[in-house]
């Protein structure tokens, strides 16, 4: 036929492998029926069962677990595996091995004002770059050394550098802030809590508090953020009118790949909204609550349904 009208080529899809197509093999598409016990002839007794309200989880799996993120949870998005600690340096050791001759795991943190890095000990103590006094870089290999009594040499050696650079890095933003140059940078003004992937485009300072679905206690970081935002209404920094919430997840192609990404911004959507409901109710009146998926190739924010 396309020939005969003068095509040079043609695409031939398989009916219904895309989300929309101009031709279907049928008008009306066929609907199953699902029959209900009674239609085969037994006689059921009916009972009341209790239903759970809005603020307990009712996902389940088939095992009668809660599904969500919760360490022993089914995980929302294979539905499969369960939620496990991931700061436990045990699960390194059984992917790198125990001996950490070449890979050492190593938890850190991030101070965002002044950019300092925060290392963490086996036992509970913290190496704080931002607390050192000027002039510690000597003394920075026998505190590492004595933090981190595992580790390799090597590993150590190679860890330097980029803890010294970290040294010289806060001096200069201390600089900076001296000469009142950053002044805007360091100021909390965020009206925007961010939960999920996919978040590049918001490139101005202080603006969003960006939460990524990685933590095995994600209600943590929501309830640090919407502390954060009820603190800037508080103080002034943002009007008090309200604040949003947006959720998003990536995707790569079009079908199963986006149909995943959907399922998933929207339990990361409805989660943080109920854990800020439950921790700052005033709060959470004020929110407007967006959910999207990004088109990662054209980097296109394409908002869905909550």
């Amino acid at each position: 036929m396309g020939q005969e009208n003068g095509a040079k080529g043609g695409t031939v899809y398989v009916d219904g492998s895309r989300d929309a197509q101009v031709l279907t093999l049928y008008k009306d598409e066929p609907q199953n029926v699902q029959l209900d016990i009674a239609d085969l002839g037994v006689q059921v007794e009916k009972r009341d069962v209790p239903v759970e309200s809005d603020s307990q989880i009712h996902l389940r799996s088939k095992a009668g677990k809660n599904i969500g993120v919760e360490i022993g949870d089914i995980c929302p998005i294979c539905g499969e595996g369960t939620v496990e600690d991931i700061s436990d340096r045990r699960q390194a050791e059984r992917i790198f091995g125990r001996e950490q001759r070449h890979v050492y795991p190593l938890v850190c943190g991030f101070e965002t004002d002044e950019e300092a890095l925060s290392l963490h000990g086996n036992n509970g103590d913290q190496l704080d770059l931002s607390t050192l006094a000027e002039g510690a870089a000597s003394s920075l290999e026998p505190r590492l050394a004595a933090l981190l009594p595992d580790m390799p040499a090597q590993v150590r050696a190679d860890l330097l550098p980029l803890l010294l650079g970290n040294l010289a890095h806060i001096a200069e933003v201390r600089a900076q802030n001296s000469r009142a140059e950053r002044l805007l940078d360091i100021e909390h003004r965020e009206w925007v809590i961010c939960v999920g992937r996919g978040f590049d485009f918001l490139h101005m300072p202080n603006l969003a508090l960006i939460i990524g679905p990685y933590s095995p206690d994600l209600a943590d970081p929501l309830r640090k953020a919407a502390g954060i935002i009820h603190a800037n209404m508080k103080a002034g920094r943002i009007p008090n009118d309200g604040f949003l919430l947006l959720a998003s997840v990536p995707y790569e192609e079009i079908g199963v790949d986006r149909a995943r990404a959907e399922m998933k911004a929207r339990f990361l959507s409805h989660f943080a909204a109920a854990v800020i409901e439950k921790e700052r109710p005033a709060l959470a009146a004020r929110m407007t609550q967006r959910t999207a998926v990004l088109d990662w190739g054209a980097r296109r924010l394409e908002p869905i349904a909550p």
